[in-house]
């Protein structure tokens, strides 16, 4: 434990020393504060860009945290990790009956799945302890790349007794000691400019095809639809996040990639007794009104036989031109019947 607190304390110095912002090293003696006191409540830090994260406490150990960006992503990534036999519709059962505009809605779906057996108690343990060391991360990253200080409220308020829900607890030294080790990893790999929050999106097929070619980078580059973080990416391909990190920032460096810090919708605008129309190359896709799917055949231009000829062999720009416009997914020529009926039950979820 003494090992533990000289390692937060030599990391806050240096910290002061590089630079005269004070509000990681006033975050880190706030923790240790309520770790003495044996606090039971909870913390609020606010940024100065309308950002905030939300530390519960009880007896001076963490019980939760909440806030910072992409918080619904950040959960559901972290119940795959440690929570894959939760099933779906057991998950939708609970969220319906949760209010989610409480800030805590994660945290009570959490009680009501241990209650139910659904998860069990070092899944727990594990996924409190992993949210937390990731949102602390993001508390530091914001720290040292804003050069910003932070704002701090405290509330009697208590989470655990306000629920009637006593999930396990975690030792805040630990959290901040991981999160200051994964901090530095980040940092020396020369990603402290980005968060592993945002949002990659193809903003130059052309410069793309060019700079991949192995097949796991090309399987990577195709869940880019603006949709997955960093983070996320990381779990879907099985990758190291920084190294998978630092293989995307080179390709955002090329004018390949952008990087957004908010999920990319793809807005579909509607005309009045027109249904909804969506403007791709040189086409209009007219979607019907009501609730029945749209199955569009979509070329890039004025004929389709020109668009035919021309089309790349491979289709991998055309792959990545549909991702960039919000197409679902792509079939390269030619394609046979079945292939087609096999798309149409993907997307349309046909029984």
């Amino acid at each position: 434990m003494k090992q533990q607190s000289l390692q937060l304390d030599d990391f806050a110095q240096n910290q002061q020393q590089e630079d005269q912002q004070t509000s990681f090293a006033e975050f880190l003696a706030r923790l240790q504060e309520f770790k003495t006191r044996v606090f039971s409540g909870s913390l609020i830090i606010e940024a100065n860009n309308d950002l905030s994260w939300i530390f519960y406490f009880r007896l001076g150990r963490l019980s939760w945290v909440a806030g910072g960006a992409n918080p619904d992503e950040r959960w559901k990534r972290h119940l795959a990790i440690f929570g894959p036999d939760v099933d779906n519709t057991d998950l939708e059962k609970l969220e319906n009956i949760v209010l989610q505009q409480e800030l805590y809605h994660h945290y009570r779906i959490l009680g009501l799945l241990h209650n139910q057996k659904l998860i069990q108690r070092q899944q727990l343990v594990s996924l409190i302890t992993s949210v937390a060391i990731e949102v602390v991360f993001d508390v530091i990253q914001y720290c040292q790349t804003s050069g910003e200080n932070l704002s701090y409220k405290t509330s009697p308020d208590n989470l655990n007794s306000k629920l009637g829900i006593l999930l396990p607890l975690v030792k805040t030294e630990e959290v901040i000691n991981s999160a200051i080790q994964a901090w530095q990893k980040w940092q020396t790999a020369g990603l402290a400019a980005y968060s592993p929050n945002l949002f990659p999106v193809i903003q130059q097929p052309e410069i793309l095809q060019k700079q991949i070619s192995a097949s796991r980078e090309r399987a990577i580059i195709s869940l880019l639809d603006g949709k997955e973080t960093l983070r996320s990416l990381a779990l879907k391909s099985s990758r190291d996040l920084i190294a998978l990190s630092s293989q995307l920032i080179r390709l955002v460096n090329s004018g390949a990639l952008a990087l957004s810090e908010v999920l990319i919708k793809r807005k579909i605008d509607s005309a009045p007794d027109e249904g909804k129309l969506a403007s791709v190359g040189n086409n209009v896709v007219v979607a019907p009104s009501g609730q029945s799917p749209l199955v569009a055949c979509v070329d890039d231009n004025p004929t389709l036989s020109q668009a035919v000829e021309q089309m790349d062999k491979d289709g991998l720009v055309e792959g990545m031109r549909a991702k960039l416009v919000g197409s679902n997914d792509f079939l390269s020529k030619l394609v046979e019947a079945p292939h087609w009926l096999k798309m149409f039950d993907k997307h349309l979820k046909r029984k």
